[in-house]
């Protein structure tokens, strides 16, 4: 008996293996395109909540502001200043959660324009017995273009303001210390003024005394400051440069220092603190004050502080010193025009 084996037919089969390998193509590609739409929406979510937690937090600098009025006190707790109706709520999932005011800021920190001058008020809190340093830090670190010169004592021109290798060197500061009677009682006798030029220095020490009464030689007007290159990891706060002046037998309490900075070749972020005789920074009073606040946006905190200027505080301006320190000890702001008759004195300049 012969047996004739029947062929199997594998169409089927075939067609059954590209569907389940299509199936499989087509899941990988939807879960990749769904992966990628979860990342994209997760990372657009995100940059949202940043978003309005950075502005939350600006919303709680502005209602501490309002809150603080003319009541100036130091809060070092949070949510002093919350609205008691909303307890800082400001829409659904969107709040500050923390404020915290700073009257007594122990650094006055500030920007100096090209051809611009900035004037601030320096005075302790507390005012105890002892010589006091004023530190001035300036050129923000973070500038990668800027280098430190070398040892020498003379500026050339602002085009020459650079290395051999081409490399801009670090802003000079003219530094103004211009101290008058607290009483107002102005005279050419009881007006001083020391004007120094601060040389960034690679290898400087950054430091010189003052001593008062008396002043700056003119053997004295450039003063080495100590400064780092851009590129070095060391820094003075955040800052490149440092000086550091001795003001020995300076009386706070009868009067008044007032700092101008001038930055020479360009514009700079500066720095101002005051040491007393043991080393510490102290607290200073009357011329800024910081706000701190922390905003929340579902589950993302952002923080802000913010500085900003008293009464007494910051003062930019482009005039020259003679209009500030006049010949006759009197601080004089005028406004200049064409008709001579339209000369007139604006008031006390501090």
């Amino acid at each position: 008996m012969k047996y004739k084996l029947k062929e199997l037919n594998q169409s089927g089969a075939a067609a059954m293996l590209s569907v389940v390998i299509f199936s499989i193509l087509i899941t990988i590609v939807v879960t990749a395109y769904l992966r990628n739409s979860l990342i994209d929406q997760t990372q657009s979510l995100n940059y949202d909540y940043n978003s309005r937690a950075y502005f939350a937090a600006d919303v709680g600098i502005q209602d501490a502001l309002r809150s603080l009025g003319s009541t100036m006190v130091d809060k070092d707790d949070c949510n002093t200043y919350l609205p008691a109706s909303s307890g800082g709520q400001i829409a659904s999932n969107l709040s500050y959660t923390c404020q915290l005011v700073d009257i007594s800021p122990k650094t006055v920190e500030f920007d100096v324009g090209q051809d611009k001058n900035a004037m601030v008020r320096i005075l302790p809190k507390s005012i105890t017995p002892g010589n006091y340093k004023l530190i001035t830090r300036w050129s923000i670190q973070k500038n990668n273009d800027l280098v430190a010169r070398s040892e020498e004592n003379w500026f050339p021109s602002q085009a020459n303001w650079k290395s051999s290798s081409d490399k801009l060197f670090h802003p000079a500061l003219r530094l103004s210390l211009i101290d008058l009677p607290v009483n107002g009682d102005l005279n050419s006798s009881n007006l001083r003024q020391n004007v120094l030029f601060l040389n960034p220095i690679s290898g400087a020490l950054g430091q010189h005394a003052i001593n008062y009464p008396g002043g700056v030689t003119d053997q004295d007007r450039v003063q080495s400051s100590k400064c780092y290159s851009s590129t070095d990891t060391s820094s003075f706060n955040g800052y490149a440069c440092q000086q550091i002046l001795s003001l020995n037998s300076f009386d706070f309490t009868n009067s008044a220092l007032y700092v101008r900075s001038h930055s020479l070749y360009g514009s700079t972020g500066v720095q101002l603190a005051l040491q007393d005789s043991t080393g510490n920074e102290v607290e200073l009073a009357g011329s800024t004050f910081q706000v701190d606040v922390t905003g929340k946006a579902g589950s993302t905190f952002k923080r802000i502080k913010q500085t900003y200027r008293l009464n007494n505080g910051v003062i930019i301006d482009n005039l020259p010193d003679a209009a500030v320190i006049g010949g006759d000890g009197i601080c004089k702001h005028y406004t200049i025009t064409d008709q001579v008759s339209d000369f007139k004195d604006l008031g006390n300049c501090f």
